[in-house]
């Protein structure tokens, strides 16, 4: 079996291109190619096979389609809005990345909605103990003006004076809504 170069280098001369390869047993050829795989073509068979084109002996590349791989990103000149010149850069994992933002917002959106859900449990203010405090507070107050009015010793006089005043900053205190806020019971179900 004679082997020919298929491609041979241009540079050489006619004669050289087309010398006999040292013959090669069959068996050896297709240990190393496979039954149906032909370990080369010879001159003769080249000229057997019409329809090649090119050169007796010579085969041609052929174009063989395939399916589009991703690619590494292309830029491409665009115009913004004031049309200004400007290079773009398309991203093929702009979809992927994408994709990540959406199932990231999805995700924070559910739990933010289980975090509304655990907030919209019934919490109740209670402001009862506050308003007792409030209450007793002015009967004291009442009770200490109705000692004053009365009269009496000197010493007790000046004594209630200073716990009714001491009784009217303390009503003053705690008789606001951020008193009660601050000081209520809140109970949540």
């Amino acid at each position: 079996m004679n082997i020919q170069v298929l491609h041979p280098n241009p540079a050489q001369t006619a004669p050289e291109r087309l010398r006999s390869v040292p013959e090669v047993p069959e068996e050896t050829a297709r240990a190393v190619t496979g039954p149906d795989e032909a370990p080369g073509i010879t001159a003769a068979e080249a000229a057997a096979q019409p329809g090649e084109g090119g050169l007796r002996g010579e085969l041609r590349d052929r174009y063989a389609p395939k399916e589009r791989e991703d690619s590494a990103g292309l830029y491409r000149m665009t115009k913004d809005e004031e049309g200004n010149p400007v290079l773009r850069f398309d991203d093929p994992q702009a979809a992927q990345k994408k994709e990540t933002a959406q199932e990231k917002e999805a995700e924070a959106e559910a739990e933010e909605k289980k975090a509304r859900e655990k907030e919209a449990k019934t919490a109740t203010i209670n402001t009862d103990r506050v308003d007792r405090e409030i209450e007793r507070l002015k009967e004291q107050i009442e009770e200490l003006e109705r000692q004053l009015n009365y009269g009496g010793s000197l010493v007790d006089t000046e004594k209630t004076e200073q716990e009714l005043t001491l009784a009217k900053i303390a009503l003053r205190l705690k008789d606001n809504d951020t008193y009660r806020r601050a000081h209520a019971q809140i109970t949540t179900t």
